[in-house]
This record gives structure tokens, sequence and C-alpha cells, in this order.
């Protein structure tokens, strides 16, 4: 029997958008016409509330938003939250003290704020894509350790693959992942794009099996791999693409859309 997808969710960037961090009117156009189906389209990001929102006003309709990695579920227009897990303060002090005693560059986010300890390439790089001027930390005093949602660090690709084989198996209660190959996530636990799909399935009542989620890199795995239909876009590194049951086209060539064509309005 054929399966009946009812939600779809999507990352952000190499993703929904192209390079120009654009949604292509092709792409617009097949989401309006899945949400008119009744299909639930949700954003899965580890962005934050401001940038996604102004993404996710493009598409026009109240969405629920995966943030931070599955930190907080968030609706687009009415701002319910669903479900929010912010770092504990052990969890936020015992990441600070790893970074800084390895001479780090890190941000964090804390009630939608973006902070950091200095600006330089890879903060850089992450103020455009979050597209919010971090504020500079001077001291671990102007750290508000009670409530930080999640963690990156930066450094160059391989010392972070080093770390994560060496050092971060010292955290506890600790999910860490590369979104970017130079930055290093860092959330509580419970929380990842898996653990957010699953809590989204609850509040639809849709089941494991009826959801597709659709990623490019790898930290969209936890929810490629927990999704009854995992798609990935052309775009992707091998590795990733090995997680998937179906490639779709690339970012730049309307991959979401056809996606949704194909499994969701059915089109030949």
């Amino acid at each position: 029997m054929k399966k009946h997808y009812k939600l779809v969710a999507v990352d952000i960037d190499g993703t929904l958008v192209n390079d120009q961090k654009e949604i292509l009117d092709e792409t617009l156009k097949t989401i309006h016409e899945a949400i008119d189906k009744n299909a639930i389209f949700a954003i899965c990001t580890g962005r934050p509330y401001a940038s996604t929102k102004r993404l996710a006003d493009k598409i026009g309709r109240d969405i629920p938003l995966i943030l931070y990695n599955g930190g907080t579920i968030r609706m687009s227009q009415s701002n319910e939250i669903l479900y929010s897990q912010i770092l504990t303060r052990k969890q936020s002090e015992d990441i600070y003290q790893i970074i800084t005693e390895n001479d780090g560059t890190y941000i964090f986010w804390s009630d939608e704020k973006l902070y950091t300890n200095r600006i330089n390439k890879f903060t850089e790089v992450y103020e455009k894509i979050a597209t919010i001027k971090p504020i500079i930390v001077n001291s671990k005093e102007e750290v508000p350790f009670d409530n930080i949602t999640k963690f990156i660090w930066f450094e160059e690709a391989e010392t972070l693959i080093e770390y994560q084989k060496t050092i971060l198996k010292k955290l506890e209660g600790v999910n860490y992942f590369t979104s970017n190959p130079t930055f290093l996530e860092m959330v509580h636990k419970d929380v990842s794009k898996a653990t957010a799909m699953e809590r989204l399935g609850n509040y639809y009542g849709i089941k494991q099996e009826e959801m597709i989620a659709i990623g490019d890199g790898f930290n969209d795995l936890p929810m490629l791999d927990y999704a009854g239909l995992s798609i990935v876009m052309e775009n992707a590194v091998f590795e990733v693409k090995q997680h998937a049951d179906f490639i779709t086209l690339s970012n730049e060539c309307d991959g979401v859309g056809h996606a949704i064509r194909k499994f969701i309005l059915e089109e030949k």
C-alpha cells in the first residue's frame, strides 16, 4: 500500500534556500500547494527564531519552526512555543570551561540574543548566517549560564574532529555535532532535530512513518534517520547521501519542491 506522508521537515541552508539564501518561486508555490493539501510543513534549522521567522514570513502561513537544532519549537505567526529545552547551568559552565581552556572562539544563544568572546573569520561568517550582530562577552561574569540554548565552538575542521574524539567526551548530558566543518554545536542531550520531529508528531497526531525529512548536512542526520522517508539534496556531501532513501535535486534547482511534488502532491 502506498504511504501517505503528512509532515515534511526541511532544513534551511543548502536545502530550502539557494546559495543566495532565497527561496525559489517554484519552491514557494509547491509549499503552498502542500499546505493547502493539509500537509504540515516545518522548517528545521540550527538558526534562531528571528532569522528563521523572516524566511517563514515569505511562506506566509503559521508553520512550526524547529529552532536551535531542536532546542525550541515555535509557531511562525502565532509565536506559540510548543517546546523549549535549554542547557543546564552545569552543562553551560562545563562547555565554557573546555572552550576557554583551549583558547577557543565561541558563540552562544540566550533569550534570542547572540553572544561571542571575539570577532574573527568564524564569527563573521556566522553573523551573516544568523543575520544578527553578536554581543561581545568580556568575562565569565557576563555569561548568563542559567539561560543558554546552545553553544557553538569555532575552530579549524581537523581540530574539531580531534576534540570530538578526546576532550568533549568529558561533557555529561550534552549532544554535540558539526553543522559546518568549522562549527561544533553543543545542546542539551534531549535536543536534536529527530526528537523535535517526534514531538511535532505527538502534537499533530502524525506517525513516524508518515514523516519526511529533507536536508543536506551532518546536523540533519538525526532527522534523516528518524523520518519515515529521508530525502537528501544533490548538493550534499557523500557521507550524508549515504543516509538517503531518495536524493532530490540541488538547492539551486528546486530540490525541495521536486521532493514535495513527488512524495506529497504525488505528481508523476
